[in-house]
């Protein structure tokens, strides 16, 4: 309960954040992981 209270704190500041991580940083975190799991599945065939 309390997240989604902190969320909504988040939302009105209108920075575009969500819990404090920039959407931009979620994204490159993301696209991260799928680099490193395509790159791990590469050495893994080989």
């Amino acid at each position: 309960m309390s997240i989604v209270v902190v969320r909504q704190e988040k939302k009105d500041d209108g920075t575009g954040e969500t819990d404090g991580f920039p959407i931009w940083l979620v994204v490159l975190a993301l696209a991260i992981v799928v680099v490193a799991a395509v790159v791990v599945q590469r050495f893994v065939r080989k």
